[in-house]
């Protein structure tokens, strides 16, 4: 989920997603703001964003170019409830992603209560532990599953371990259909081993919203990465992680199938 850039072999010169609508922008904030209150609100936001992907992008499309935007930066106020490292939130390099998935919600819940995920990332493939903090035992029946996860992205630019706290929720959508959310965020940085780069600050809404045949995934990701050396514009590594993002959706796709 987070961090997505480390996926990309290579950095290449490429044009950053186009800019979301502002009422995509606005449905993502409330998203990530209402995760832990109203189920409804949180459904209402889903229900929103659903609309402005189904009205702007093609999820279907096999080119991921055709599936991302680029929303407004994270307002501090909506990741005020949790722990976060101390820097401005809207400093955080905003993307987006949509894709329709084979697998209804329920079936990606196999992927949330892994305890050891990498054969499902590929940015992680050596190391990425899943403890359950809540909900483990119990969850989708309960409503919230909440994990720490020790990660190590690798590439040929950074290697970094850090701590990732992913939480989920299984909730409805207004018109009653299944729905999976998630929210991702790091309470302290994460360095790299050899000290080309730093992640500064990273968070995520996910969706997994019921469709027919399947389900219509949505990841909205705010990351700073700071490089040491290397200058990296941001429309470059806005377009490589979003490469990073489908190449995920990719694998949990094809483990899924198996």
């Amino acid at each position: 989920m987070l961090f997505a850039i480390a996926h990309a072999p290579l950095l290449v010169a490429c044009s950053a997603p186009e800019a979301a609508p502002e009422a995509f922008s606005d449905a993502a904030v409330a998203a990530i703001a209402s995760f832990d209150g109203d189920e409804a609100a949180l459904g209402e936001a889903f229900a929103a964003l659903e609309s402005q992907v189904d009205a702007t992008l093609d999820p279907a499309a096999s080119s991921y170019t055709e599936r991302d935007m680029s929303p407004e930066p994270l307002p501090a106020e909506a990741v005020a409830g949790i722990v976060h490292p101390d820097r401005d939130p809207e400093d955080a390099l905003p993307v987006a992603l949509a894709w329709l998935s084979p697998h209804a919600p329920e079936v990606h819940d196999r992927i949330s209560l892994l305890s050891d995920l990498t054969p499902v990332e590929p940015n992680s493939p050596n190391n990425y532990d899943r403890h359950f903090d809540e909900g483990g035992d119990c969850y989708p029946e309960c409503e919230f599953l909440r994990t720490t996860n020790d990660v190590t992205r690798e590439n040929v630019l950074m290697s970094v371990t850090h701590e990732l706290k992913k939480d989920f929720r299984a909730l409805s959508m207004p018109d009653g259909r299944e729905a999976r959310a998630s929210r991702g965020w790091m309470e302290v940085p994460g360095y790299d081993v050899d000290g080309r780069a730093t992640i500064q600050q990273s968070y995520a809404i996910e969706a997994w919203i019921e469709r027919d045949g399947g389900s219509l995934r949505l990841q909205v990701s705010w990351v700073e990465t700071t490089f040491e050396s290397a200058e990296y514009d941001d429309d470059m590594v806005a377009a490589t992680t979003v490469y990073g993002i489908d190449a995920q959706f990719d694998a949990h796709d094809a483990w899924l199938a198996q």
